[in-house]
């Protein structure tokens, strides 16, 4: 039996390590792998149809920069992937071939994780897929986001205004000019900043940020691979608690392995919080064996 994760690129993925870490613990498939395959756009539809049809494959997941492109090659999107515009996950029920993504419930996960889910003033950096997975899981709990965009406004800012109406849409410049950070308990940025290639993409220089009360406050990152960003040492060194993204791709993956075993609502394949944190503590080993990767800042 396998799963596969399909983009370009993935050879600096650890998606491998973690889903095969889960089925030692939890899922207990004979001869189970994970394989990371680099695959072309021209091939993508190809290569997702004779995966998801071979008997030994029990799902898929789709990295950048194919997760919203998959959505015209999938039978059944849910709800999910069609409010969040984008697909990082495939499975089959009977003949159905179906596309969800499991981003925001990486997100929402890491923040009842945590217990910040009670945290009602948020604001999203980015507007990217992620940020929409992040709307999807913050309304899950009745939160409405503040949602921070750069200038000039792009084509994904456009489109998640017409589709966010009602959320309020301010500059990096207007959260600075507005002090709006002060009221803000929790700052989730889903944008790329960080990542080898964007170390120093930063939407603002984090000097004007100098005067907020950060007490009390917390940070949580979409980025993973560096683990420790500039965002995460700035907003550290002011005193506020760092929650890093491997949270979130942990969170995330398991919820793509219990749809491939179809064990979503099993009550015994649920983990521990011990068994979380060993798995995060593996995975940050990992991480710190890469040399990083990058991806493209559009997609996010």
């Amino acid at each position: 039996m396998y799963s596969a994760l399909l983009g370009n690129p993935v050879e600096h993925s650890i998606s491998d390590e973690l889903f095969e870490y889960l089925n030692n613990i939890i899922g207990g498939l004979d001869d189970y792998k994970h394989k990371k395959i680099l695959v072309n756009s021209v091939c993508l539809e190809e290569k997702i149809k004779n995966l998801i049809n071979d008997p030994q494959c029990i799902g898929l997941n789709i990295t950048l920069p194919y997760k919203r492109e998959t959505m015209k090659y999938i039978d059944t999107l849910d709800k999910v992937a069609e409010v969040t515009g984008s697909v990082n996950n495939i499975y089959k029920t009977g003949d159905i071939i179906i596309g969800t993504n499991t981003d925001w419930k990486g997100i929402y996960d890491t923040l009842d994780f945590f217990n910040v889910n009670h945290l009602k003033k948020c604001c999203i950096w980015g507007t990217g897929g992620t940020s929409r997975a992040a709307i999807f899981a913050l309304r899950k709990l009745q939160i409405s986001p503040v949602i921070v965009y750069r200038e000039p406004i792009s084509e994904n800012t456009w489109s998640l205004m017409e589709s966010f109406s009602d959320l309020k849409f301010i500059t990096y410049q207007e959260l600075v000019n507005q002090q709006l950070l002060n009221d803000i308990e929790i700052i989730i940025n889903t944008t790329p900043v960080g990542m080898v290639n964007y170390e120093d993409d930063l939407p603002i220089n984090l000097k004007q940020l100098d005067s907020i009360n950060y007490e009390d406050k917390y940070f949580m990152d979409v980025v993973f691979n560096p683990l420790h960003t500039k965002l995460h040492k700035y907003f550290s060194s002011k005193g506020v608690k760092i929650i890093d993204g491997l949270w979130v791709l942990l969170f995330q993956g398991i919820e793509a392995f219990s749809l491939w075993c179809d064990k979503i609502n099993d009550s015994k394949y649920f983990l521990l919080k011990d068994d979380i944190v060993r798995i995060h503590k593996f995975l940050e080993r990992k991480i710190q064996e890469t040399d990083g990767f990058s991806y493209n800042s559009k997609s996010r």
